[in-house]
């Protein structure tokens, strides 16, 4: 008699099948995502700002580094040689991203302000998702969190499908196998859930190419043009990150990431200073006679 009524080859042929149903599944929701279908038509609010353009571009890390290229400019924040940010006293700002990073900013470093964006990101993101231009990020968590629990539920039914062959008398040794790459599968798709929850829409994705085009010079018309007007070094930094920053020193202290490191809220130790015009150093098988053929198989 078969285990469960299926002869092991078409059970290992249909498993192999459900251990790449989700992501296939996956991956044509995240395209339906993107396309924007139902979601409202896309409108450019003239209330975007440089840091919108650089969440949809790179999530809240670029959003962080947007701001901070911002406060340099205004000569609110200095960069010591360890990446550590000082705040430097001034007037109270208008800008909610802005305000926002120089109030996590003080003795920290960049990767421990962008953990602390969480709030701040949720409300950017659904001002994008408003007008069309961003994924909602509770439709981009959903959408991971189905994919890893349907994985680990299909490494579940191997894990069953195994224990019932054996009590059948059956081979499994394949089945095995099958059930390993599910668990790396499903590893996979766990890890993706921890991963920046920024998607843009197709519209998004316009945009961006049209704020590239502006940047370049190419166009200084259309919204991505009036959005980048004026916003200086930290346009560049919104489209392309830190790399763009106009000052190497500034580019290095903010990579720069201490060996024990661990992204929590700690502060270290000082050194001197670099703001955006200086600069200053940086460093851092089934075998046997068994067979796979026949009615037996070895997927139990």
């Amino acid at each position: 008699m078969q285990t469960w009524g299926i002869s092991g080859p078409d059970w290992l042929k249909l498993y192999g099948v459900l251990l790449v149903a989700p992501f296939v599944v996956g991956l044509l929701w995240r395209l339906v995502q993107v396309m924007g279908l139902g979601r409202p038509s896309a409108t450019t609010s003239t209330s975007l700002t440089v840091h919108h353009l650089a969440y949809l571009a790179g999530g809240r890390r670029r959003m962080a580094e947007s701001a901070v290229a911002r406060l340099l400019a205004a000569q609110r924040v200095r960069v010591s040689k360890k990446g550590l940010i000082s705040v430097i006293p001034g007037q109270s700002l208008t800008d909610k991203v802005e305000r926002t990073v120089l109030g996590l900013a003080s003795r920290k470093r960049l990767p421990q302000v962008v953990g602390k964006l969480g709030p701040l990101a949720t409300k950017v993101n659904g001002e994008l998702a408003e007008q069309g231009l961003a994924v909602p990020e509770k439709a981009v968590q959903l959408r991971r969190k189905a994919v890893a629990l349907l994985s680990l539920a299909f490494v579940l039914l191997g894990v069953v499908r195994m224990g019932a062959g054996v009590a059948n008398d059956r081979p499994v040794g394949w089945l095995v196998l099958e059930v390993l790459a599910g668990v790396a599968l499903m590893i996979v798709a766990f890890r993706l859930r921890r991963r920046d929850t920024t998607l843009a829409t197709m519209s998004g994705r316009r945009l961006l190419r049209e704020a590239k085009a502006a940047h370049r010079g190419r166009t200084s018309t259309g919204s991505a043009g009036l959005v980048l007007a004026g916003a200086g070094a930290a346009g560049a930094v919104a489209l392309g990150g830190m790399a763009l920053y106009p000052d190497p020193a500034i580019q290095t202290a903010l990579a720069y990431v201490p060996a024990s490191f661990s992204g929590g809220g700690g502060s270290g130790g000082g050194g001197s200073n670099c703001s955006s015009g200086s600069s200053c150093g940086g460093g851092s098988s089934c075998g046997g006679g068994g067979g796979c053929g026949g009615g037996g198989g070895c997927g139990g």
